[in-house]
C-alpha cells in the first residue's frame, strides 16, 4: 500500500489512532463513579488474557497482574526500586542475591507466603519461557533459586548481573499450593503437567492488594479488595476496580465526560486527551514517559549497511513536525536512553534536523540515492502512518525513494527477526520494562538481543557489546549507567535508527480521582492500591 504525504494528510491520520473497536460496545452500569464511590472503573480498548504472570508482557494484562499479584520489588519514578514482598536484598558480587521476605504477607486464601512460593515461581517462569523470562536468558537458570529459610530466598546467577533487582519489578510470585493444586496432569511442562496454566486463565493465585471477582471474555473483569493484604487499608482507597473494554473513542469520551467512569488508559488518539482536558469533571495528567518512539534502520541489508548513508537520512527528517503536529507534544528524542529513565545523559546529542549536513553525508556514501527502493513498514495504528508519510517526504529531498507498507504485528515482529526478512525501516514504540538502561541498550544494540523486534536494526559493534557486557557485570548502579549511557552515545554516532522522540504519558482521570502518578514502567501506574477518592 503506497502513501503520498502532505501535512494535512498527516495529521488527519493521525487523529486516527486505532479506529476500529478491539471489542464490540458493552453495557457500563451507569453512572458507576457517581453511585459507588469505592468502584474504581476503568476504561480500555486492550482486550483482557490470562491472570497468570508467567505470560504477562503487555499492558492489557498488566493492570490485571499488577493489581492481584505482587513484586519483590516495586519501581519508582525517576529512582531505584524500594521492596514490596522483599524487605532487603544484598549481594557481594553482583552474582549471588540473597533477599529476606515480609513475614506477614498472604496469599489470597489466607496461606502464608514463603521463599519456597518464590522458588516455585521463578522456576516455573523460566520453564515456561514466556512473558518476561527474557530478562533472564543466560543470567538465571531453573534451580538456581533457593529458599534458605521461609523468609530468605538467594538467586544464583549465571555471572554478575547488575541491574538483577531492576528486572525484578517483572518477577510476580505466585501461591505454589494453589496452583500445583489446580495442575493438570497432562501437558507440555513434563512432571509439571500444564503446570497451571488453564487453572489461571481464569482465576488468580497472588498476594495483591486486591482478589479476581469477575470476568467476562472480551467484555470486562472486576478485582475485590483483599482485607488480608499486608500493606493494610485506609480510607477513602477503593474497595473494587471494574476494568471495562470500549473500543470505540466517542463512546470513551461520552462516559469519562459524564463522569460515569473514572479512568480512561493511555491507548486513545491524541486529539481524544486533547478534547476531553476541556471537561469540567476530568483532568489529563501529562508527563514524559519512559517510552522511546524511534525508526529502526536495518543496518545489515544495503544500502543502511553504508554509515553515511543511515547518517543522512537521520539528518534529513524534519523532527519538529513529527513531535509537535504529529504526536502533540513529546520531549524531542537524545538517543536511545529515555529523558526520565536513571541514567540517562543530558550531553547526548539531540535529533536535529540539517538537510546541508544530510546531503553531505549522502556524499560520502558508496552508494547513490536512488540506488534502492527503500521499505518502510508499520503497523496502521497510531501515528506510524503520519509518521511515515512525513518520512517517504523527507527522504525524497534526498532523492531517496521510500515504499511505506502495513502489516500486520505478527507479520512485523516476526519479519524483524532476521536481517534478510527486515524491512529497511521499522517504527515502534518501546516503554519501559524495568528501570535500567539495560533496556534501551542491551535490549536493542546487543548482539544477544538479534531476533526480537526491539533489535531490528541488527546493529552490532565490538566495541559498544563489550562496554554493555561490562556495565551489566558492575554492580554500582552510577558506574553501571554511566557505562550504558556512554556506548548509547557511540551508538548515535553510528545511527542504527532514528531516535524521534520520548512521548508523553497522557490518561484521562475523573477529577475525584486521587494520588494518581505515572511511574513510567508499564503500566504500574495502573495500581488502583495507591488511588483514593473522595
Amino acid at each position: 500500500m503506497t502513501f503520498t504525504f502532505t501535512r494535512r494528510a498527516a495529521l488527519a491520520a493521525g487523529a486516527l489512532l486505532v479506529t476500529t473497536a478491539l471489542g464490540g460496545p458493552a453495557a457500563i452500569a451507569p453512572a458507576a463513579a457517581q453511585s459507588d464511590p469505592a468502584t474504581l472503573t476503568v476504561i480500555t480498548r486492550l482486550t483482557d488474557t490470562s491472570f497468570d504472570p508467567a505470560f504477562h508482557f503487555a499492558e492489557y494484562d498488566a493492570m490485571d497482574i499488577i493489581n492481584l499479584y505482587e513484586p519483590l520489588v516495586y519501581p519508582q519514578k525517576g529512582a531505584a526500586p524500594i521492596g514490596a514482598l522483599a524487605e532487603s536484598w544484598e549481594s557481594p558480587d553482583a552474582k549471588v542475591w540473597t533477599f529476606k521476605l515480609r513475614r506477614n504477607v498472604k496469599f489470597h486464601d489466607g496461606k502464608p507466603l514463603t521463599a519456597k512460593d518464590v522458588v516455585y515461581s521463578m522456576d516455573r517462569m523460566l520453564t515456561i519461557n514466556k512473558g518476561y523470562a527474557y530478562l533472564w536468558v543466560g543470567i538465571l537458570k531453573a534451580g538456581g533459586t533457593a529458599a534458605v529459610d521461609d523468609h530468605t530466598v538467594r538467586f544464583t546467577l549465571e555471572k554478575p548481573f547488575g541491574p538483577f533487582v531492576d528486572t525484578l519489578v517483572q518477577f510476580f510470585v505466585l501461591n505454589s499450593e494453589l496452583v500445583k493444586a489446580n495442575t493438570a496432569k497432562e501437558g507440555p511442562y513434563a512432571a509439571n503437567g500444564d503446570y497451571g496454566t488453564a487453572f489461571l486463565k481464569k482465576a488468580d493465585a497472588g498476594s495483591g492488594p486486591y482478589a479476581l471477582a469477575e470476568v467476562v471474555p472480551d467484555s470486562r473483569r472486576a478485582y475485590k479488595k483483599f482485607d488480608g493484604y499486608w500493606g493494610g487499608w485506609k480510607d477513602k482507597q477503593f474497595n473494587r476496580v471494574v476494568v471495562q473494554i470500549v473500543g470505540e473513542a466517542a463512546t470513551a469520551r461520552e462516559l469519562i465526560a459524564k463522569g460515569d467512569v473514572d479512568f480512561v488508559d493511555q491507548w486513545q488518539p491524541v486529539d481524544f486527551y486533547k478534547n476531553v482536558a476541556r471537561e469540567t469533571k476530568v483532568t489529563v495528567p501529562e508527563t514524559p514517559d519512559m517510552k522511546l518512539y524511534f525508526i529502526q534502520m536495518n543496518t545489515q541489508k544495503p544500502p543502511l549497511d553504508d554509515v553515511n548513508f543511515r547518517r543522512a537520512i537521520a539528518h534529513a527528517f524534519d523532527y519538529k513536525t513529527a513531535v509537535e503536529q504529529i504526536m502533540g507534544g513529546a520531549v524531542l528524542g537524545q538517543g536511545p536512553i529515555p529523558s526520565s529513565m536513571p541514567g540517562f545523559d543530558p550531553s547526548t546529542p539531540k535529533a536535529a534536523t540539517d538537510l546541508a549536513k544530510a546531503k553531505e553525508f549522502l556524499a560520502k556514501s558508496k552508494y547513490k540515492p536512488d540506488q534502492y527502493v527503500l521499505e518502510y513498514n508499520f503497523i496502521k495504528a497510531g501515528v506510524h502512518e503520519p509518521m511515515s508519510l512525513l518520512f517517504q517526504a523527507n527522504m525524497a529531498q534526498l532523492g531517496i525513494k521510500v515504499e511505506i507498507k502495513t502489516e500486520q504485528w505478527p507479520v512485523l515482529s516476526k519479519n524483524a527477526a532476521k536481517p534478510d526478512t527486515a524491512p529497511h525501516f521499522f517504527p515502534v514504540y518501546n516503554t519501559a520494562k524495568y528501570p535500567s538502561p539495560d533496556a534501551y541498550t542491551h535490549a536493542m544494540y546487543h548482539p544477544q538481543s538479534h531476533g526480537g523486534w526491539q533489535a531490528a536494526s541488527h546493529y552490532s559493534n565490538p566495541t559498544v557489546t563489550k562496554m554493555i557486557d561490562d556495565a551489566r557485570a558492575t554492580a554500582d548502579a552510577t558506574k553501571r549507567n554511566k557505562l550504558f549511557a556512554d556506548a548509547a552515545k557511540i551508538v548515535v554516532d553510528e545511527a542504527p535508527a532514528l531516535w524521534v522522540a520520548y512521548p508523553y504519558h497522557r490518561v484521562a482521570v475523573n477529577k475525584r480521582v486521587k494520588n494518581y502518578q505515572h511511574i513510567g514502567v508499564m503500566a504500574f501506574d495502573l495500581r488502583a492500591y495507591n488511588l483514593r477518592y473522595e
